[in-house]
């Protein structure tokens, strides 16, 4: 590898086979109830596995939460567990590299969605143009009792593709995963994530993809 870090890569999808829209993936650890709670929230948007696929990648939790998945899943949601607690780099890569969608979210164990959340970016998105490789919404923190913490307007009022987006990510992080999603296709560009990198390896990715990509927020 020609570059000072070799990243991971992403294998491309070629089937012929109708794709869904979107592939909702989410790492897993132990947290039964958050995850429940996630699950909730993504399934109430659900609107057909040509739509969307929902997987759950369960990082070696001591017991596994296949049972806690499909209470609430009922055969929708797939579920898959490694043997072994893998680091989390590693733990996200394989959740880019299980789905099939067009647009991939990645959406940890402890964070939900709001209603309307992917049909709003599904319409943004869809008629947006091919050069667009990310998209990002506002986001809020919240605490173990569903209370704000912290809001995030990030570009405040302003829609559509991103111009100078790389002068401003570029200086610092102001997302968090669960506001972003990434087609496929840019994942199988440029890599997925950094196996060197650990607290800023979404930010590293988020440095490459607009190097490559325009954003749309």
């Amino acid at each position: 590898c020609a570059l000072p870090i070799c990243y991971p890569r992403i294998p491309c999808i070629t089937t012929d086979n109708p794709r869904p829209f979107w592939s909702v993936v989410v790492p897993a650890f132990n947290r039964e109830s958050y995850l429940l709670q996630c699950l909730a929230s993504v399934l109430a948007q659900y609107r057909g596995e040509d739509h969307m696929e929902i997987i759950v990648i369960d990082n070696g939790s001591e017991p596994g939460l296949k049972k806690h998945v499909d209470s609430i899943g009922r055969g929708i949601v797939h579920y898959h567990r490694h043997d072994e607690t893998i680091p989390l780099q590693r733990n996200w890569n394989s959740a880019v590299n299980a789905s099939t969608g067009r647009w991939v979210h990645l959406l940890h164990d402890d964070d939900y969605v709001l209603p309307g959340f992917y049909r709003a970016l599904e319409k943004a998105l869809a008629s947006s143009p091919d050069s667009v490789g990310a998209a990002f919404t506002a986001y809020e923190n919240i605490n173990q009792h569903d209370e704000v913490v912290f809001q995030n307007q990030v570009l405040g009022s302003q829609r559509g593709v991103i111009h100078g987006w790389e002068r401003i990510i570029g200086v610092s992080n102001v997302l968090n995963p669960p506001a972003v999603v990434v087609r496929r296709k840019a994942y199988e560009k440029i890599g997925g994530y950094s196996d060197e990198i650990l607290y800023t390896t979404d930010w590293e990715l988020y440095m490459r993809l607009v190097s490559y990509f325009d954003w749309l927020y």
